[in-house]
């Protein structure tokens, strides 16, 4: 059994064989600002160009606000990575973005992992649990993720969590101050059941 001081608990955790995927209060923002500080380097050619208030405590402490406040409304899933055997130390990051409900019932994923701990499998398996939540709690059809050609191993990541290719997207994001091709993945729910919007 874990216990938390009142202002550590997370507000949601999926568990898996050696992961804990959490949601978390602002009372996380040291503990992100530290991973996302010690990453920054590494992360850097594979995101979006963040200046230095970006890294900030208070910069932090309001994205997780935004977090919490998107997950409650579900909007916006995002998990941020504990390993099992050091579940103070937030070592990465999933996240699900832009849930189109209606006929699409889709999102966005996302994903990036502490440098010290890339090639163990940790984020395959982060993926295939958040991914089961998506489907089985959120009821999405459809998880789109994009990925630089160039990112060879993000590319074999995404290939061994059971998403499909479906082609080059050119020019498709901007990433670390320049446009780029993106290799396009989805996976679907093969369970998917809404009469709403199917004719079942």
């Amino acid at each position: 059994m874990r216990f938390y001081s009142k202002e550590k608990r997370p507000f949601y955790e999926i568990e898996t064989d050696r992961l804990f995927l959490r949601i978390l209060p602002s009372s996380y923002a040291e503990e992100v600002a530290d991973y996302l500080l010690r990453n920054r380097d590494y992360h850097k050619p594979f995101q979006q160009i963040h200046d230095d208030s970006y890294f900030s405590l208070e910069v932090q402490r309001q994205y997780l606000k935004y977090d919490l406040r998107s997950f409650r409304l579900a909007e916006q899933f995002g998990f941020w990575i504990f390993l099992k055997d050091s579940p103070v130390r937030v070592v990465g990051r999933l996240s699900f973005v832009s849930v189109i409900r209606g006929a699409m019932q889709s999102c966005f994923m996302g994903y990036h992992l502490d440098k010290d701990i890339v090639g163990f499998g940790y984020m395959s398996e982060a993926i295939r649990a958040g991914c089961k939540y998506m489907f089985t709690e959120q009821h999405l059809h459809r998880i789109q993720a994009d990925v630089m050609p160039r990112n060879e191993r993000s590319n074999r990541t995404i290939l061994r969590s059971g998403f499909m290719s479906q082609g080059l997207n050119k020019d498709y994001m901007a990433i670390n101050g320049r446009w780029e091709d993106h290799n396009t993945y989805a996976l679907i729910n093969p369970d998917f059941h809404d009469n709403t919007i199917l004719d079942e």
